[in-house]
């Protein structure tokens, strides 16, 4: 019977870990929200990254709020644009707002990556 339940527990733990791998992120105890315009999460283990993307057109100002809060491991938050270049750092442990003037029309990506990270983030964007 204990044989059995280790045997469980082995393929449980390989299972989780494939699927990890193949989403690009592992977490838990995560509870997020993702939205046109906001990307918020707490969690109590995130390893990899998420990202939620937007288009910017030449002209318009983006305008991004973020906080966030890191009690173990680390926390990125970058902004990229479509060649994937980092157009802005987001500071972790930190709250605060970022005024970006694009000056053509682009597609964004605001990509979060935890390394073994315990805490939790909340940003929020308008195009103006």
């Amino acid at each position: 019977m204990r044989k059995r339940n280790t045997v469980a527990i082995i393929v449980s733990v390989v299972f989780m870990i494939l699927l990890s791998g193949c989403s690009g992120y592992f977490a838990m105890g995560w509870s997020g929200n993702k939205y046109p315009g906001k990307f918020n999460a707490s969690f109590q283990y995130f390893n990899g990254s998420k990202a939620s993307k937007f288009s910017v057109k030449e002209g318009e100002t983006l305008q991004v709020n973020y906080k966030s809060s890191v009690e173990e491991g680390d926390l990125t938050i970058k902004l990229y644009n479509s060649e994937k270049e980092v157009i802005s750092e987001l500071e972790v442990n930190s709250e605060g707002s970022k005024e970006l003037k694009v000056s053509k029309d682009d597609k964004y990506k605001l990509v979060v990556a935890g390394k073994k990270a315990k805490g939790n983030f909340d940003i929020n964007w308008k195009v103006e």
